[in-house]
Parts: C-alpha cells; structure tokens; sequence
C-alpha cells in the first residue's frame, strides 16, 4: 500500500472525531516536512530583524512542536470527557458503551500525538545539527547567546573581551584580548610569569597556560585546544592579556567557529579564584572568516584638537563663594514624646495611661466604649476646632489601633500606650487625652558640620534673632574658619574668605516639618582665570586628558613607549612629561593623564573633583605676560616585520626589499608603481600596531588590490626615512608617525557632567532584544570612566566625624566620609574586609564599607544574566557644527535580552568628563521631557525620571548596591 493508500485506509477504520485528530496530527507531520525540504537551499538568517537570532527553521519548527502540544491538551480533556460520561452514567448499558468508545479513541489518537511530538523533536534536534546550530557542526554558530556563564562579562570579574560575543567574519591573523577588573595572578594565564616579575618590569610575555585558557573551534570537543607553544601571551598591568597564535586561527577555505574558556584555574592577585561558585568559568565565541586583515590601523580623531597658534590672555581675579538663607519660620527643635493628662467627659471614671508615644503623627485620642467592654478609638487633628468633642474628621495614625477589648480594667490603644480605668466602664461614658510625637530638630548643614536647631543654635524670640544666632555659631566655630556669617534681618549672608573653588562649600538645610527656609541661593568661587581671545582652536585646560581614538582595536602593550607627550617648557626646550595610558572603548581609545596632581595655583593646596577623587594636570609656563605652554603628541609607527630571500609568500609582497631609511628589509611589491610593504609588525613593534599585528598608518596614504582600498604602512621614521605625519599641516611628504601640537593654560575646568538624553526612554515597552542602550551626555566623557558596572580596585573607606577609623596610612576626609591616603600612593580597597567597621550598630542593609565606584551598570534580572560591555562615539551635536566633537554617547551593547524581562540601566559617579569631573547622578532628564534635577536638600539620585535622596534610592528599583 502507497502512502496515500495508508492515510486513507487510517481514516476509513476510525471514527470521526478519530479522523479528525490523526488528520490534524498527519497535517501538522507534513507540514514539518515541507519547510525542511525548501528551507535547506540556503535561505538566510534574519537576525537584523531585531525578533532574535534563533535560525527561523528552527522556529517554524518550534510553532509545530507547541501546536502538537495543544492538540495534545485536547486529547486529555476529551479522556476527561470520556471519564464523566462513564461516571454519570448510572448504569445506563449505552452510556457506558460510548464512554468506553470515547476513551480508547482518545488513547488512540494521544498514542499517535505523542509519536509525531517525538518524531518532531527528532527533527528539530536533526535540523540543529545539520544547519550548523547545535554543537557538534562545522562552521556552525554558537547556540543561544554565543556564551555560557554570560553573567562574568559586565556584571562579573571581565570587563571587554575582542573579538565580541558572536563577532562575524574575523580576520584570521587576529589577536584574541581579555580584561579583566582587577589585577590576575599572570603565572595562572602565561607559563612562568609572576606577579614580583611584572611589578619589576612592568610586563610579562609567555607561552599560554592552555589548562586555564582553552582556545577551540566551536564544534570540537575544548581538549582538542591550541597548546601551550601555540600561543604567545602578554600583559603590561595583569588586567588586559593578549593572547597571539602562532598559527592563523581557521583555514581559507570556510569560515569557522571559535570559543574560548576561561576556567577556574585563573586566579585573582590575592590567589582567589576568578570565577567563583557554581558557573566557574565563562565562555565566549566567534567565528573566524577565511581572510587576512592587511589594513594597518589609523587615527579617527584626538582631543586637544590640533592647535597653531595660543590664545590672547587677560587675567581676572577669582572670585569667593557665597550664600544667602533666609528664614521664614522659626526652625523645628528637638522635643521628647508627650502624652497629656486622661480626661474624663462628665459621668465617665477617672482614666491614665502608661508607656511613652511613640507613633510620628500629633493627635487628640478619643474613647468611646460600646457593647461587650469594646471601646472604639478616633484619632483627630488637635489643632481642629472641632477636636474638643471629637466631631471633625479623622486621621491617620500608622501604629494606633481602631478599637480595643478591655481587658483587666485596661485597654492597649496602640503606639507604645496603655489606657487603665479607676471604675466600671458604660457605654456612655467618654475619654480624651492629647498626644505629641517626638521632634527631631531641623539642621544647617555649613561646609562639612551640621548644626541642631535648640541644640547647637539657640531659637531667639523672632526670625531675625534666630538669624543673628546662626551667624554667631558660624563665626565662632574653629570647625568652619574660612567662612564668614553675617545676618541682616531674617537673612543669613554666608562667604568664604579664600577666593576660588579652594573655598567653595556647600550650604544645606534640612527640615523635619514645614519649610523653615527660604530664598536658599548659592553662588561658588572662581579660580584667578582669564578673558581668552581664541586664535586658532580654544586653548584646553590643565586638567583635560589627552586622547587617541584609532578606527579598529589596537595592541594596548607598551603604550607609554608608543605615545610620547612633551611640553615646549620656557628655555624652548621639548620636556617628556611622565603619564598614565588608558585603553577603552573596546581597545580602540587611548587616554593619557599626566602623573602630577593638580593644585590651587593660589594656595598650593591638592585638589580634588566633587566626588573627592584626585584630579591630574599638565605641568605649564607661567611667564609674564602670560602665554599659554605648547604640547605635542607623537604617535609611533610599529616596526615592520623584516625578512630574508625566500621569506616573502603574498604573490602582492613578494620581494624583500631594503626600507628607504635603509635599516631593514621587508617584504614588499610594487602596485600601480607604488612600493607598498607588507604590514604585519615585528614581535616587539615599538610602535602601534591593531590587534591583527598590522603597524600604524599614520599618514593616511593607500593603495588598491583589485577593488579594495588598503591603508599603506611603511613603518616608523628609521624604516620609512621620512618625518612624522603632522596633524596641524597636512600636506607635504611624511612618514606614518603621527604628531600633532596644542596649547594648554594654567586654567582648570570642574564643571561637572550630566546626562542630555537616553535610549530607549523611561519606562518604555515593547524594545528589540538586541537593542543597544544610549546615554549621551552633555559634553565630552573621559572613555576610560564608561565603563561596566563596579567592583574594580578603586573603592574608598568609608568614615564619619563620630567614627573616623582608617587603614594604616590614611586618614578621613569628612567632606567626603571617606578614608584618603596621607601621602603618595592612593591605597584603595575592593572589599568590606580591607576596612575598619565604622558601623557598628547599623542596619546590615545599611552598612558602607568599602565604598567602590559606580561606573555604568546594566540592572539584569534574567536568572542566568546576559554579557554586556561598553563603547562610546563622540558626536558634534552643539552649533554651529565645526566636526569637533562636544559631546559623547555610551552605548551599552550586550548579548541578547531575554524575553518579557524588565531591563535598567544605573550611571554612578565614576564616570568623568575629559577634565576628570565626576557625573552627578542627581541630573538626568525626566519621563516628560523635562530634567530630573535633585540636586537640593540631599536628593542626590535620580531614578525614572524622580529625584530621590538616599533611603528612597536603596529602597527602590534602580538600586544595584554600592
């Protein structure tokens, strides 16, 4: 019998609701097949689509396999069916015939159900197989997210891996690169490397340690890894490893999948494990194209812009800060809980109470009894006029109970107080008495003390005596020296007697009840600056960073000996100045700060941003009149790599030829009567090279093979023989150094940063799975400062003016309530344990510790968490548009969200600006299109658009822990 011979045949013997079922379970079967015979010609993925990444075979077949399921749910409630029928019966012969046919039909069908679900999962499982989902195929993508334990990017110890998560088509000839947050232990990734050596040298090179770094294609089991001597690893500062194979990864004839697996054998530098509890290791993937990448890196863009030619100058004086408060009302003091006398409405017993009133609200309580020994009790607004008898309406008293039995002659009403009565209680009778809820007094908070009302400053019998008051205490106090007070009716005037941001300070009441203040203005101090006529590009201050932003990754070793900064110091004479280099923005942004701590120029004291963090600036010229001091950047060329006769393979490169400076030999060939040289760097480069070892392009010059437009490198000026590539005079003949001049005044720039707008919007639904989350700010951020959520080595200790307890060397700074170094070195710390327990009786959810930075956090509820990491772009949004960049958007990118799942975003005040000021998490717009602005009375979060103060924030949803 054919096949349609049997579906028939089937469909004859049965009945009809049996018809019925194996028709829809044949269709459901058939239509399986059909999309798996067209589907396998090669139709393409549509990931873009925003809807997922799962291959749509799969899905289809997904729809199939949940549609079975239904049908199976039908069969079960039709065996139901069959079983009611049978037990309502009641002996009835042909109830129970039909009840009995009902069921072994359903059987029969549910048999028949269950078969074609497994047949489908087969399929499926197949189908996985054989388009390259599942594990196990070659060339195939990863399943799901590309990554397992995806929780340790971001949120966890790994701060950016390269090549991403599921990256498409990557040169074969790539580096592979890892950071992690704080500093490893280098013998667990590279054979004998120790930590004492990489603190000596300042770097470490080696073998892999392949047991804890296991590098396989995707479908092989991960024993079959490169080994030891096939790849070479180095690390400048034990966080950002870069793992180089000998070998080009994959082949040129098809693209594969490759996965690399960090175990638990990595250790942090105090010999903890780094991939701690139950997913201890992380694994990411990429697939590997069939390609060379022979196109050496470029500039993008760099901060100071170029600049010919210093401004004009004139000096102005720096101004003071100052304030002003005026008084409305007297302020609030301190006063205890009072409860007043029982008393008693005529024909009622004598009644008293006992306890203390501990409820937040004033009230007048009343009695009233009713049947049983029930008495009910009404809490009124005492000041009401209708309170003496009880008739105006009542108010809420969170702790004071509605009723109560008597008990014993007494009653508990609630709020800490006990209601006894000396005789026999009846429904007529009545009570009152009178309750005060404890006072805490409103405050002052001037510079880093905090004044009580009735405590520290004494009320006075009108608003301007107060007034008068407030500006004794300021004035006497040693704690606040530099402040001086001076009052003028109900008006307090405050100044600081030291001009500029040395004496600025801050100015908060507080208020426990009404407003006791108002007209609160505040105006802070200016530094000695300048009126500057801009020449040619604005002069920067001497706290800006100084940035590279090259077009793809690049190598981040050796950067100090790659990018040299200098100042034309006033003998004219070219100085190096000593720095910190800092790779972000997914390895492809340089940031260079100078190592010398900024000071005031008037007092010469250390200053410091409003987060309390150190702030570093450029040495500068202060010659009279003044001139602001000239910098430059250079920026090396890596060496290129040299060759013998023979060494030369690329049918384009394929004669070693001597370089025009006449040192070395590389492979090289002519194009279009161009010599052009193969790009891959020596060893130790010397230089900047990308992460697929190619050198630096610094002129930009190109050439073409077929129709493809490649960056031509010709290595550094003892290889090319020609001058650096200047940025401030384009034209000319150069060489791919690169160097560019700028001017930098003895200014400084503190203000702080804050958030212009965000993607996708508060509260918003509905958002793609793979949707990349924006911040954009309203200035230039410091790249180096977006970056993943906290747990770095960079947290504070925190300390108070009552419990100013520090690790040895330190001491607190309570502007701040944080423990500071007292000289050299800042020591920070990473855990609770490293610091002293200024918290003794405290709340455990309330406890601060170690105080680690915020950065920018993804707040990720999905039980098994998603990888994410963090980029930046530089944007010219503000006119006029002069292609200079005034602002920068970080965008969150991360594996794919899971489905109906609430995602956040947390920016703390780690993250800076290019002068190092810290962002004010209190500023960032609202859900209307306004700004979340709560920067006054201590609201200093903002959350969905609301500003909050501390104990709303840490109760809320966008709380992530310190």
């Amino acid at each position: 019998m054919n096949k349609q011979n049997l579906v028939f045949g089937l469909l004859g013997k049965f009945s009809k609701r049996k018809a019925i079922m194996v028709s829809l379970t044949l269709i459901a079967f058939f239509s399986l097949a059909l999309p798996v015979l067209a589907l396998e010609t090669g139709l393409e993925y549509g990931t873009a689509t925003g809807l997922g990444t799962q291959d749509i075979r799969i899905t289809i077949m997904r729809v199939i396999q949940i549609f079975l399921g239904l049908i199976g749910i039908i069969a079960l409630v039709i065996i139901i069916y069959g079983g009611y029928t049978w037990m309502t019966s009641a002996g009835n012969p042909e109830q129970i015939d039909k009840a009995k046919r009902i069921l072994r039909n359903a059987a029969i069908g549910l048999v028949i159900i269950l078969s074609a679900f497994s047949i489908v999962s087969f399929i499926i499982n197949a189908l996985e197989n054989a388009t390259g989902i599942g594990h196990g195929v070659p060339g195939g993508p990863p399943p799901g997210n590309g990554c397992e334990n995806c929780g340790h990017l971001g949120t966890g110890i790994i701060q950016s891996v390269y090549p991403v998560n599921n990256q498409r088509d990557v040169a074969r000839n790539t580096n592979i690169m890892v950071t992690f947050k704080v500093t490893m232990d280098p013998g667990t990734i590279i054979e004998d490397c120790t930590l004492s050596e990489l603190n000596a040298n300042g770097s470490c090179s080696g073998n892999l340690v392949s047991s804890h770094v296991k590098i396989f294609k995707t479908n092989d089991d991960e024993d079959n890894k490169l080994g030891d001597a096939e790849v070479v690893v180095s690390t400048n500062d034990g966080k950002t490893f870069v793992f180089d194979p000998v070998n080009y990864l994959g082949t040129s004839e098809a693209n594969n999948w490759y996965s690399v697996k960090l175990t638990d054998g990595i250790r942090k530098d105090n010999g903890q494990t780094a991939f701690e509890g139950n997913y201890n290791y992380f694994l990411w993937s990429f697939e590997i194209g069939t390609f060379l990448d022979i196109d050496p890196v470029e500039v993008a863009s760099v901060f100071p812009n170029p600049d010919d030619e210093g401004d004009d100058y004139s000096e102005q004086p720096g101004t003071a800060t100052a304030g002003a408060l005026t008084l409305a009302y007297q302020p609030q003091v301190s006063e205890a809980s009072q409860t007043s006398a029982v008393f008693a409405v005529e024909g009622s017993p004598s009644a008293s109470t006992s306890g203390i009133y501990n409820c937040a609200v004033d009230a007048k309580i009343c009695l009233d009894p009713q049947a049983g020994g029930v008495v009910n009790i009404k809490a009124v607004e005492p000041s009401n006029p209708s309170a003496d008898d009880c008739t105006s309406e009542a108010i809420t008293v969170t702790g004071l109970s509605s009723s109560a039995t008597i008990t014993n002659g007494a009653i508990n009403i609630g709020c800490g107080l006990t209601v006894s009565f000396a005789g026999t209680v009846n429904e007529s009778n009545q009570w009152r008495l009178r309750a005060t809820a404890q006072k805490d007094p409103d405050t002052l908070r001037v510079a880093n003390k905090t004044y009580r009302f009735g405590l520290d400053i004494e009320l006075g019998e009108t608003t301007a005596d107060t007034a008068e008051n407030i500006a004794q205490v300021i004035n006497d106090d040693i704690q606040t020296p530099n402040i001086l007070a001076t009052a003028s009716g109900s008006t307090v005037d405050f100044t600081s007697s030291i001009a500029g941001s040395a004496g600025n300070f801050n100015l908060l009441p507080s208020t426990n009840g009404d407003s006791w203040f108002s007209d609160l203005t505040m105006t802070l101090g200016t530094n000695t600056g300048f009126g500057a006529e801009t020449n040619d590009a604005p002069d920067q201050p001497r706290n800006a960073v100084i940035v590279v932003n090259f077009n793809e990754p690049i190598n981040p070793s050796d950067l100090a000996d790659n990018i040299a900064v200098e100042y034309l110091d006033e003998s004219g004479t070219w100085v190096t100045v000593a720095a910190a280099y800092l790779v972000s923005n997914q390895y492809q942004t340089v940031e260079i700060l100078s190592n010398e701590e900024c000071r005031d120029p008037d007092t010469g004291e250390l200053l410091s941003n409003s987060c309390g963090d150190k702030i570093y600036c450029w040495p500068y010229n202060n010659p009279d009149p003044y001139e602001a001091t000239q910098y430059r950047v250079t920026v090396k060329a890596g060496l290129l790599k040299t060759c013998l006769e023979g060494d030369c393979t690329d049918a384009n490169f394929s004669t070693c030829t001597l370089t025009p400076g006449g040192t070395d030999s590389v492979c090289g060939g002519l194009i279009d009567e161009v010599q052009v040289f193969y790009p891959e760097a020596q060893d130790a480069p010397q230089g900047i090279t990308d992460a697929a070892n190619n050198s630096f392009n610094g002129n930009y010059d190109t050439f073409k093979i077929g129709n493809i437009i490649y960056g031509r490198a010709q290595g550094p000026q003892s290889q090319s023989g020609a001058a650096a590539y200047s940025l401030n005079s384009e034209v000319g003949t150069f060489g791919d150094d690169l160097t560019w001049n700028f001017f930098i005044n003895k200014d400084l720039d503190l203000t702080p940063p804050t958030i212009d707008s965000i993607g996708p919007d508060i509260l918003e639904q509905g958002v793609s799975l793979t949707e990349n989350i924006e911040v954009t700010f309203n200035e230039v951020m410091m790249s180096s400062s977006l970056k993943s959520g906290s747990n770095y080595r960079d947290g504070s200790c925190y300390c108070d003016v009552t419990n100013s307890a520090c690790p040895s060397g330190q001491s607190c700074d309570t502007s701040v309530n944080k423990c500071k170094s007292v000289g050299g070195t800042d020591a920070f710390c990473l855990e609770d344990n490293e610091c002293p327990n200024n918290n003794a009786g405290t709340p455990e959810d309330e406890k601060k510790l170690c105080l680690n930075k915020k950065y920018i956090t993804l707040i990720d509820p999905s039980v098994f968490g998603i990888g994410w990491w963090l980029t930046k772009q530089d944007l010219d949004l503000i006119t006029p548009f002069d292609g200079l960049a005034d602002q920068t958007m970080a965008q969150v990118r991360h594996t794919t969200f899971a489905e109906v799942s609430n995602y956040g975003v947390e920016v703390g005040s780690g993250v800076k600006d290019i002068y190092q000021n810290c962002f004010l998490p209190s500023v960032g717009p609202d859900s209307s299109g306004g700004v979340c602005d709560g920067t006054a009375q201590g609201r200093a979060y903002c959350c969905n658009g609301i500003a909050q103060n501390e104990a709303e924030w840490k109760a809320g949803a966008c709380f992530t822990g310190f």
